[in-house]
């Protein structure tokens, strides 16, 4: 199979493209259009070989191409030539990212991309096959795990429905979790996604979610000074980032069990408690509605005697309640009147 590599540059008009840097203790040069070679230190000083050098131009030459088979049994001696130009020297180089991806391994100053046109449209159906399983996974999770993912993105979800997470995290263009970028470390959020969620649990997961929550509830204070972020658990200093707070969680094992995780939950049920929204009865209306106002009613001034004479403790927001809420109250009332001695 014939293959197409494109070198593009990241920057702007005139981008050099040296032909000489180092790796691994030794010292790789590019010689003509077509070869390379690597020196040690003594052979490069020795020989001083010229290094080829390009220049991008959007006029003269806005791009660098390849051709050749990719097959080892259908190759010609150039084909071998060119392959390891575009795998080692290339594919190794430190201003190189890969189809537009960072090689941990190798890139240092991303001023160049390295294109395979073929493996590209692989890699596009094989990106988009991913995404189709991240929402298809958001889509299936309750509201519960759908704000664990958000928050574990460092996504706050308070104040968000259900609707609102599953459109910031897997929107296919701006989504959260489909973001193909490696910010930091060695995944983007993506990859990350696909090797953390996919799976039923994973300690670490808990530990970066309840983290995360708790610093977002408010369970460890930041407390800012000089633009630097401090956080605290009542008064003791955790450190300076998430993951000073994040290793306290995982060292102080029962603080983080007993205190740090009810303490979530508790917030959290206030924050849904809120969130819920008050179900006030509907005026009925006609003969039927009439009659039903005038039993709430009676419901009503029957409870406000029971709460008078002590049989009923005081509540608030009665004038909220439905009929069947009010004729629970009046029962447990009445029962609680009768239990008592005559006097």
């Amino acid at each position: 199979m014939r293959s197409k590599v494109i070198i593009k540059p990241y920057g702007t008009n005139g981008q050099m493209l040296p032909g000489i840097y180092h790796i691994n203790g030794k010292i790789r040069v590019l010689l003509s259009e077509y070869t390379y070679k690597e020196y040690d230190a003594y052979d490069y000083e020795k020989e001083k070989p010229k290094e080829l050098t390009y220049t991008f131009s959007k006029s003269t030459m806005p791009t660098k191409e390849y051709e050749y088979e990719k097959d080892p049994t259908l190759q010609t001696p150039r084909d071998k030539e060119i392959d390891a130009l575009v795998t080692i020297f290339w594919g190794q180089h430190p201003q190189f990212t890969i189809n537009g991806k960072s090689d941990q391994r190798y890139t240092k100053t991303p001023n160049f991309d390295l294109v395979d046109m073929v493996d590209k449209s692989i890699a596009t159906y094989s990106v988009w096959s991913n995404k189709l399983s991240v929402a298809n996974k958001i889509n299936e999770m309750s509201l519960d795990s759908k704000r664990d993912v958000a928050y574990f993105f460092g996504s706050s979800p308070v104040g968000k429905t259900e609707k609102d997470l599953a459109v910031i995290l897997a929107d296919f263009s701006k989504g959260v979790c489909m973001n193909e970028n490696i910010v930091s470390g060695t995944k983007s959020n993506l990859d990350l996604f696909l090797s953390v969620w996919m799976k039923e649990t994973d300690e670490e997961r808990s530990y970066v979610v309840n983290t995360r929550k708790a610093i977002t509830m408010g369970i460890f204070l930041n407390n800012q000074a000089d633009g630097r972020d401090n956080y605290y658990y009542g008064q003791t200093f955790v450190g300076n980032t998430f993951n000073d707070v994040l290793a306290f969680c995982k060292r102080e094992g029962r603080i983080y069990k007993e205190n740090i995780i009810r303490e979530i939950d508790a917030r959290q049920a206030r924050l849904d408690k809120k969130a819920t929204p008050v179900n006030v009865p509907i005026a009925p209306r006609g003969v039927a509605g009439k009659a039903a106002i005038e039993e709430i009613e009676g419901a009503r001034a029957e409870l406000r005697q029971l709460i008078k004479d002590g049989h009923v403790a005081p509540m608030k927001g009665m004038h909220l309640l439905n009929i069947d809420s009010l004729k629970e109250a009046v029962d447990q009332g009445r029962k609680k009147k009768q239990a008592q001695p005559v006097a």
